[in-house]
């Protein structure tokens, strides 16, 4: 009966579909389920020893150091999972789950277990993982993939963000696949980072990542940034037109506490810093850049929260009669005041409002404030005059931009004859329809419309006076060449005759001298701005500026 039972025990375990073992404390090992074990070359009876030569070599050592743990623990019954991979007969390998537990029993301590086939769940788990870390069209990790390395970390290292512009217009016109010979001419770039212990990261559609395992010297870094943006440039040329250029923002991280995204963020932000205020199109997050970059990003943080606060306020900037140098009106400035940066000048958030779509938020309030400020200083001083506020050409392309324009000066008590709008040349460039027709219907409301900064940029003379601007303010660096340079002088001398035959009045910016005062009573011109007549200044101060009394022509 008992060798029936064993007949019985020895067909269940052979039509299994995992494998059964024994193994004594002498290393002997005793395999049941013949069907299981015959894809193996080895005996069913067998050692540990030759068990292990089958182990693939990389999952040798660390199956040793478990079994060996496992054994020595005596007494403990706690079951141990253990995955390797195993070689077939055929030269293959397969992924076996290995479970044992130890025994003691009247003929002492053995360990059993099971062997079961895992490959195609491995297959299925590593499929999972290419999904989840690595970017399909170049085979690199991803993003995740950088923020999980990032986590193992245990030493300095530095992270390398590499965007590259152009990219992401291309795509939206054709396809991500398109790029497939872009992509494999960057890659030959990256092998410059290949001297270092390090990876590459796709992070996202334009914007890549290089993780070096080390602390690298500015100067290095500056060397390696250099030489990268040199090579994109000769590589990439020959083979395709549709990219802009490679930007590079480094952070050495030394700090092993940071976490991966504060790593990560610091290395985005100051690529991003380097797109758009670097000349040499990389940068390096240290100490003399830090303040710049964090004050950058603290701008692109907080600006919608100041404009909404009203934290932005104004400035009054007199503009004086030529003649007489009596007041004739203010240029309002938007100002922002921080308690961690201190005063950030226009030309830094201004951009960034633009780049937020929130332009048409903070001219709004500009413009509410200038209206507020007209009507109580001519209360005040018992006049006419009038303030200067700037306006943008994002904001002419919305339909309603003049209707609320013309609602928020009737809500202040004020006149838009005392309203005169500024624009600088850029609204010409494009001779868009919408800015063309909100311009003239500006105009028709009473808004008097003046063109700023003018030599600046390349509009055309012809064009402006075809537009309905009713005063025309001349960039300071044109004044200031006209000083040095006969011909410039002449052109000025030219576009005041102009003026005075199409019946625009002409201002000066940028007077800072009484020399350049002097030097322009020989032009026709209308009225005068800048530091030598008065700086910007607050509200208060503004509202207290008696009209009649200027120092210039005292």
């Amino acid at each position: 009966m008992d060798e029936l039972i064993q007949r019985r025990f020895n067909n269940m375990f052979n039509s299994a579909v995992e494998g059964l073992w024994m193994m004594t404390p002498d290393g002997q090992v005793s395999f049941y389920n013949q069907r299981f074990y015959e894809q193996f070359d080895i005996d069913c009876q067998t050692t540990l020893d030759n068990w292990i030569q089958l182990i693939h070599p990389e999952d040798r050592k660390p199956f040793s150091s478990n079994v060996t743990t496992h054994v020595q623990a005596v007494g403990d019954n706690s079951r141990v999972i253990t995955q390797y991979r195993v070689k077939k007969k055929d030269g293959n390998y397969i992924w076996i789950e290995g479970t044992g537990i130890n025994q003691v029993d009247d003929s002492g301590e053995y360990m059993v277990g099971n062997h079961k086939d895992v490959t195609e769940q491995k297959k299925l788990e590593e499929s999972i993982w290419q999904l989840a870390y690595f970017d399909k069209l170049t085979g690199l990790p991803n993003k995740d993939k950088l923020t999980l390395d990032l986590s193992k970390r245990t030493s300095s290292v530095t992270m390398v963000t590499i965007h590259f512009s152009g990219i992401k217009s291309y795509v939206s016109q054709y396809s991500e696949f398109i790029l497939t010979d872009f992509i494999a001419s960057l890659l030959e770039c990256f092998h410059l980072f290949s001297r270092y212990e390090c990876q590459c990261y796709r992070s996202s559609l334009d914007t890549f990542s290089v993780l070096i395992a080390e602390e690298l010297s500015d100067e290095e870094l500056g060397k390696l940034s250099n030489e990268f943006i040199h090579l994109f440039k000769t590589t990439t040329r020959n083979n395709v037109s549709y990219f802009g250029d490679a930007y590079i923002g480094i952070y050495v991280c030394r700090n092993c506490s940071l976490s991966s995204q504060e790593i990560i963020n610091s290395s985005y932000q100051t690529c991003e810093y380097a797109v758009e205020k670097s000349k040499l199109n990389w940068v390096i997050y240290n100490d003399q850049v830090k303040p710049e970059v964090d004050k950058y990003f603290y701008v692109e943080n907080h600006i919608k929260h100041a404009i909404e606060n009203n934290e932005i306020s104004i400035h009054l900037q007199p503009i004086v009669d030529a003649k007489s140098g009596q007041l004739k009106s203010f240029e309002a400035l938007a100002r922002w005041e921080t308690e961690q940066f201190g005063f950030i000048p226009p030309d830094e958030f201004i951009p960034v409002a633009e780049a937020l779509g929130l332009i048409s938020l903070l001219g709004k309030k500009v413009f509410s404030k200038s209206a507020e400020f007209i009507v109580q200083y001519n209360q005040t001083w018992n006049c006419n005059l009038k303030v200067h506020v700037n306006i943008s050409a994002l904001q002419l392309l919305k339909e309603t931009f003049p209707d609320k324009l013309l609602a928020i000066t009737r809500e202040k008590n004020a006149k838009p004859e005392n309203l005169v709008l500024e624009l600088t040349e850029s609204v010409l460039i494009d001779n868009n329809q919408q800015v063309l027709e909100g311009l003239n219907e500006l105009n028709t409301m009473g808004f008097p419309l003046a063109m700023d900064d003018f030599g600046s940029g390349y509009s055309s003379i012809t064009s402006i006076f075809k537009l309905p601007f009713k005063l025309l303010k001349v960039d300071r660096e044109l004044a200031n060449q006209s000083l040095i340079e006969s011909e410039a002088f002449e052109y000025l001398q030219f576009l005041s005759t102009l003026c005075e035959n199409k019946k625009m009045e002409m201002t000066i910016e940028g007077i800072e001298t009484q020399e350049m005062v002097e030097a322009f009573v020989r032009l026709n011109v209308c009225s005068y701005q800048g530091y030598l007549i008065a700086k910007p200044m607050p509200v208060d101060q503004a509202m207290m500026t008696d009209r009649l009394n200027n120092p210039i022509f005292n």
